[in-house]
Parts: structure tokens; C-alpha cells; sequence
């Protein structure tokens, strides 16, 4: 399971039958909000000793217009995007496996306009103040809002994100998207067979 607050991030807890806590990790923010990296929504087990999660990556995108579908538009410094990440339950470490900020699912490669989302989240994220004197608190709109990621059957990761109505298939190995399917944005994917396709 997941918990956590605003500046102590998430802590996924391995938890037995009993409802005993056998371990943890605690997620942390320290020296500036920009550094906000809460764990959220996904807490899958995979590959027996390993739980999948998202976490939050905060980006400065300054004069970056969003436009929601009923014609609302704003222009928020910080937006959030999320990076894939592992908790390995036996070493208690955790790994980053995909940025998709960095793989291509980020405000500058996306087309804003076509996002049929109509409302962006917006969040204060919070750090635990350190030596660097930063913003111990930064309001940010969560812009992609990955919410589920579960292993696929071809050496794959395939992982939701609410706000784009997007579907994408990683690469396990690679980190490389392979496809995209999205009732909103270009698509790649390729159904098997046509008939199974809907608009």
C-alpha cells in the first residue's frame, strides 16, 4: 500500500496478512519545492519483490498557455509530469526506469490544444526546508496525472495518463515508448484487427 503527505511524499509499506508492516520507504522532498517528488496513485507489484509507483516531477514551463477544452485557458509557471519509477522490497531502494518528460509525454512535445482534459489539478507541493534556502512550497498543476501502469505481455510497461486520455506502451529494457493510443491526441497503435477499433 501507499501513504504519505504533502512534504514527506508517499511511503509504499509492505504489509503482511495481519496487517503488520514488514517494510517501508519513505519518499522525501528536501531544500526546494521544485524538487517535489511525491509518490501517487499506482502501487503495483511486479516480478514478485518489485511495487511500480509514479512520481511527481515539477518543471518551470514560464509563458507555456494551457487551454482546456471548454475554452478556459491559464498559464501556470509549474507544471507536473510523472517518471515511472520501482521499489525494489528487498533491497528497500528506488529506481527511476522512465522520465516521460524526457521520452516525449511533456507540455513542449505534446499538442496543448488537442487535450480534452477540463480541469488541470492544481497542487501546492511542499519540501522540507534545507540549507539551500529555496521555496519550502510551490503551487503546480499536475499536467499529465498518470494514474495506472501495469507489465504487459511483450516485454513492456503500459502505463495510463488521465489528462491526456492517453495510452502508451515502454519498453521494459529500452525505456522507449513503442506505441501511443489516445482519444485525443495522434495515435500509433494498431489494432490487430480492424473491427475491434472504436471511435
Amino acid at each position: 500500500m501507499c501513504d504519505g503527505g504533502p512534504v514527506d511524499g508517499s511511503t509504499p509499506q509492505l504489509v503482511d496478512a495481519g496487517g503488520v508492516v514488514k517494510k517501508s520507504y519513505r519518499q522525501k522532498c528536501y531544500d526546494d519545492a521544485i524538487n517535489y517528488n511525491s509518490l501517487h496513485h499506482e502501487c503495483r507489484v511486479w516480478d514478485r519483490t518489485k511495487v511500480l509507483s509514479f512520481a511527481a516531477k515539477i518543471q518551470e514551463y514560464d509563458g507555456l498557455y494551457l487551454e482546456y477544452i471548454d475554452h478556459k485557458v491559464s498559464a501556470p509557471t509549474y507544471l507536473i509530469t510523472d517518471v515511472l519509477v520501482e521499489w525494489d522490497t528487498v533491497t528497500n531502494g528506488l529506481s527511476k526506469l522512465v522520465d516521460f518528460a524526457d521520452a516525449g509525454i511533456n507540455p513542449l512535445d505534446v499538442n496543448m490544444v488537442s487535450n480534452t482534459s477540463t480541469t488541470f489539478t492544481s497542487i501546492e507541493a511542499k519540501c522540507e526546508l534545507g540549507g539551500s534556502g529555496g521555496d519550502w512550497s510551490i503551487e503546480a498543476v499536475e499536467w499529465s496525472h498518470a494514474s495506472a501502469a501495469a507489465p504487459g505481455i511483450a516485454d513492456n510497461f503500459v502505463v495510463a495518463f488521465r489528462n491526456l486520455n492517453l495510452i502508451i506502451s515502454v519498453g521494459i529494457d529500452s525505456g522507449d515508448i513503442e506505441w501511443r493510443l489516445s482519444s485525443s491526441l495522434p495515435s500509433d497503435f494498431t489494432f490487430a484487427n480492424s473491427s475491434e477499433a472504436r471511435v
